[in-house]
């Protein structure tokens, strides 16, 4: 997650903290926060992106050799997609959490706020293992999609931070919010919101690939990091009205 929307971020989260919402609770949870079955989803993508090791140079070789990177149409595309990812979501979540406050709708209210929490919490843990993973971006190491290196992010920054992908944590985070929530707070919503929002993560994801940022598997872990941060903090909050 990059400077700027951190502290977009922390100032929103921030102004959220008023007593009026963040009240006091001592009231004992119901269940689990993370669930088996984030375990389960988890545990999948980690092994899904390991297997993904032995191919990724194929794809992001085909990916750069593709006729749609001269396609005026698709980069734009996959830049609004990467521009969604961060500082987007972050843009919008504040929007929603601030519109929802001005206009005294507390449905709206707590929907941006849930997305920025999902948002710093995957973000908190992508970045962790971003740093330690020590993993070379494929712009930066084409012919070695296992360019590790221990604690490499850390040292040598960014070109360095390739896994998982950062964007893609952040926009699966807010579409995994905002739907839980929604869900949670107006059961009859429109059956087409969950579909948008995790298309246009998938999106972000592709564009990461596509603008040659990100390995296939560094956006399978980022996307299934996201989803369970985002279902995991509104299941937090339900629990403690």
């Amino acid at each position: 997650m990059k400077r700027h929307s951190q502290l977009i971020i922390g100032a929103a989260v921030m102004c959220a903290a008023h007593p009026a919402i963040a009240q006091t609770d001592t009231s004992v949870r119901h269940g689990p926060i993370v669930t088996t079955r984030d375990v389960g989803i988890l545990g999948a993508a980690l092994a899904s992106s390991a297997l993904l090791f032995s191919v990724d140079r194929s794809i992001a070789d085909q990916v750069r050799g593709s006729s749609l990177q001269r396609n005026t149409f698709a980069k734009n595309i996959m830049s609004g997609a990467r521009v969604f990812g961060d500082p987007g979501v972050v843009v919008i979540g504040a929007g929603l959490w601030a519109a929802g406050q001005l206009g005294g709708d507390r449905t709206q209210r707590l929907i941006g706020l849930r997305s920025l929490e999902a948002i710093v919490v995957s973000g908190a843990v992508t970045g962790i293992i971003k740093t330690a993973a020590g993993r070379a971006r494929p712009d930066r190491s084409p012919a070695n999609a296992r360019d590790f290196s221990f604690a490499r992010g850390i040292r040598d920054g960014s070109d360095f931070q390739s896994f998982p992908s950062g964007h893609t944590t952040a926009a699966f985070a807010f579409a995994a919010a905002v739907d839980a929530e929604w869900a949670r707070l107006s059961p009859k919503r429109a059956g087409w919101v969950a579909p948008v929002l995790y298309g246009v993560a998938a999106l972000t994801g592709v564009s990461r690939i596509f603008n040659d940022r990100h390995w296939a598997s560094d956006v399978l872990l980022g996307g299934a990091i996201g989803y369970v941060a985002g279902h995991a903090v509104v299941r937090w909050h339900a629990d403690r009205p």
